[in-house]
């Protein structure tokens, strides 16, 4: 008899979904796992696809009395969202305030969890972005239903389910809630997941929390990595010309660093505001240029120019549009500890005219603008800032 197996493990089934994925990852995804079972087969998918990658904490509102009879659930996220199975409700008619309370129960539960796998982390905002929503396979689809529905109520952009084994009767079933559905494998006869993966045995939570690390390292190795390439570039710039930064330095025979001249205190633009709040805080601040953070992380730039060409210009509403639709997203960045000519020779070359300064621990610390290095007086930052064109600020893509 052929064997219903088709996955080797988890990992194995992650990589599989992630080559059919593969045409989302310029739409720069999130990838939520639902845990614990799905973080392996999402692990595989967000490192391929090049995606950060989070929980979906979801808990279920059972029956009063009857707790694996579910009327309802609650779903993790920034807004976290309340499902409610209202055929369910109105045959279980729950006392007065019993939805409420156990909401506030489950909201409890999913922060202790967080906390357990993710050191207290926030959840992600998920309006206006894609995502891509991974279990390790569906049975009866109720949890992922709850997930997919709260997705949709927190306004995401785009909703994909991506499982590597679900029966066709539940997909049917999810259609509604998902823009798109990936799944491998839909036998004829479905029993039961584990008997599609040769290595079914449960995730623990250890492996939860090293999965999620591993993933979050391997995104700063890969911003790391880029740094230094662009560093490494502008060495071999400043070698050929016969020069280095000890020659420019006015600073008591020692090289000036970006910390010396940069501006410690930065606006940050949410990506889910609008861009007309983006455009009043700047005008407030006197300033051309906010840098985007999310989740602690640097994931972009809006300029004035972004708001006016992507924005206005493109017919879209200053009240509705948010940063992340017109802001950036190819980042040009520079170390506190970088010498002044090394950030000058950055904005030359990629034709920008402030840099977001970040410390070792990769966390946004400054700003440093074309004027801040003039204003230095070091003669290799001058001839530097005149290769930078006006009023250039960003390569548009």
């Amino acid at each position: 008899m052929k064997s219903q197996r088709t996955f080797a493990d988890r990992a194995d089934a992650g990589r599989q979904l992630a080559a059919v994925l593969a045409k989302y990852g310029q739409a720069h995804p999130l990838v939520l796992a639902l845990p614990r079972g799905g973080v392996p087969v999402g692990f595989e998918v967000a490192k391929i696809l090049r995606a950060p990658l989070e929980l979906l904490l979801v808990r279920k509102i059972g029956a009063p009395g009857y707790p694996e009879y579910g009327i309802g659930a609650v779903v993790d996220g920034s807004d976290p969202q309340l499902v409610i199975n209202d055929e369910a409700v109105r045959i279980v008619n729950p006392p007065a305030g019993y939805v409420e309370s156990e909401k506030r129960r489950q909201l409890d539960e999913i922060e202790r969890r967080r906390k357990a796998y993710q050191d207290d982390r926030p959840a992600p905002p998920t309006e206006g972005r894609t995502v891509i929503v991974v279990d390790d396979g569906i049975a009866t689809g109720g949890t992922v239903k709850a997930a997919l529905k709260a997705l949709r109520k927190a306004k995401a952009g785009r909703i994909i389910l991506a499982v590597p084994v679900a029966p066709r009767q539940a997909l049917d079933e999810l259609n509604a809630d998902a823009d798109e559905i990936v799944c491998l494998v839909t036998p004829e006869r479905f029993r039961a997941v584990g008997l599609h993966c040769d290595d079914f045995d449960q995730t623990s939570d250890d492996e939860v929390v090293r999965l999620l690390e591993k993933s979050r390292m391997a995104a700063g190795n890969e911003d790391l990595t880029k740094a230094k390439a662009a560093s490494a570039s502008l060495g071999s710039t400043a070698r050929r010309n016969g020069r280095s930064s000890e020659d420019y330095s006015r600073n008591g025979g020692n090289p000036m660093h970006v910390k010396d001249v940069m501006t410690r205190s930065v606006e940050i633009a949410d990506p889910n505001t609008t861009i007309r709040d983006a455009a009043q805080k700047m005008r407030a601040g006197n300033i051309g240029a906010l840098p985007v953070g999310e989740n602690d992380r640097l994931i972009g730039m809006v300029t004035d120019r972004d708001i006016a060409v992507r924005g206005v210009a493109a017919g879209r509403s200053g009240g509705t549009t948010t940063v992340r639709e017109v802001m950036s997203e190819h980042i040009y960045y520079c170390f506190e500890e970088d010498d002044l000519d090394q950030a000058a020779r950055v904005m030359a070359e990629h034709q920008v005219h402030r840099l977001p300064v970040l410390n070792r621990d990769k966390r946004l610390v400054g700003i440093v603008a074309l004027a801040d290095l003039a204003r230095s007086g070091t003669d290799a930052v001058k001839s530097a800032a005149e290769g930078i064109s006006e009023p250039s600020d960003q390569p548009r893509r």
